[in-house]
């Protein structure tokens, strides 16, 4: 990615898969996707965080994500954050992974041809090593 732009570079941050953290298991495990009553309204369970279609935070309300689950909807739900404000400072986010994940054989030879052959496209030496470093099926 460094490399799409020569005149300019691209900074990148590589990222190794420790980096990539799991925030599903955390809300899981914070119950943060289930809301109750707030402000005297009636609040419904988020099943799931993809279902939200806006999401709103404001200055005024620091405390309160306020969401829809259709763009039809005039009012927003509100989801209040106070419960959380305790348990969040003790909670450690986990990896989502705890090593590589296998890829398929095919995919696996696909990626060697990168850095083979007249003209290899992956060419960096680190590149390469991380390319045969991952664990095929």
């Amino acid at each position: 990615m460094s490399l799409a732009r020569p005149q300019n570079p691209y900074l990148v941050d590589q990222m190794g898969f420790k980096d990539i953290l799991d925030f599903k298991g955390l809300s899981k495990e914070l119950r943060i996707l289930e809301s109750g009553r707030a402000s005297g309204s009636q609040e419904d369970n988020i099943d799931r965080c993809s279902n939200i279609k806006e999401l709103k935070v404001t200055k005024q309300d620091p405390d309160k994500v306020f969401h829809k689950m259709s763009h039809i909807y005039i009012e927003y739900k509100i989801m209040s954050l106070n419960r959380l404000q305790k348990i969040v400072n003790d909670v450690t986010l986990k990896s989502l992974n705890t090593g590589h994940t296998n890829i398929s054989r095919e995919k696996y030879t696909d990626l060697q041809a990168l850095f083979s052959g007249t003209t290899p496209v992956v060419r960096m030496h680190e590149h390469k090593v991380y390319y045969i470093s991952l664990p095929p099926d």
